[in-house]
């Protein structure tokens, strides 16, 4: 089996009637979405006996030795408290809080590695994916694929960034030497599970001068599709430029 997914789940184990606490696991759990899911895209392919998915259910009353952690093992999937810092992590800012979710995530998992028998080396690969590009999920869909318009004076890339509060679509487009030309927000949303593998679907040029985004899945009385004019680009909304790689 391949193992493919993983939840860091900062509201597993809370307690509901404290308030308080469940809005600090809150702040947690959107970094440690989008966290995650950057591993995913690092993590190399690993097979296991019968586990497709683990979550870490981040806890601040999780045994502090793991040898003393209970894995509750569900059809796929497997589940087990791991300790993490709420206090210490809440008031840091975005990048020490994602550093803090990482560092969790990545123990948890090559703990469990080591547990389950599997290979640890995918997970290094994955943990030093993460630092490499700073644990910003910011990248080009489909490793910068282009589409020409029909003209071909003009191609569109798309490009998204997964934060720890919301995920953004892009359109960017270039002329025909691969200059870049501007930008245009196709959509934005709540940061979630999975966020950007569940809204893109196909893309076509409608005109030389329109570019339409489909989501994956259609929702009947909602907006199906996201529409990119030449006529209303607008400047990166990064400092400096993205380079495609």
């Amino acid at each position: 089996m391949i193992f493919r997914d993983i939840v860091f789940d900062a509201r597993y184990l809370v307690d509901r009637e404290d308030s308080i606490r469940l809005l600090e696991c809150e702040l947690v759990q959107c970094a440690g979405f989008c966290v995650s899911d950057l591993y995913l895209r690092f993590l190399p392919k690993v097979v296991t006996p019968s586990t497709a998915k683990v979550i870490v259910a981040a806890s601040g009353r999780a045994p502090i030795e793991p040898e003393e952690t209970r894995i509750e093992r569900l059809i796929e999937v497997l589940r087990f408290p791991w300790r993490f810092p709420f206090d210490d992590v809440i008031g840091r800012d975005e990048a020490a809080k994602k550093r803090a979710i990482l560092d969790a995530l990545h123990e948890a998992l090559v703990w469990l590695a080591k547990r389950e028998g599997w290979s640890l080396s995918p997970f290094e690969t994955a943990y030093r994916g993460c630092l490499d590009c700073g644990i910003v999920n910011a990248f080009f869909w489909k490793d910068g694929k282009a589409w020409a318009s029909p003209n071909r004076r003009h191609k569109a890339r798309i490009f998204y960034r997964f934060g720890p509060w919301t995920a953004e679509t892009y359109a960017v487009i270039y002329d025909k030497a691969d200059r870049e030309v501007g930008w245009s927000m196709l959509t934005q949303v709540m940061a979630s599970d999975a966020i950007i593998a569940e809204l893109l679907g196909s893309c076509e040029w409608k005109s030389d001068e329109k570019f339409v985004v489909h989501p994956r899945r259609a929702s009947p009385g909602k907006k199906n599709r996201w529409l990119c004019s030449l006529k209303y680009l607008q400047e990166p909304p990064f400092p400096g430029r993205i380079r495609l790689t």
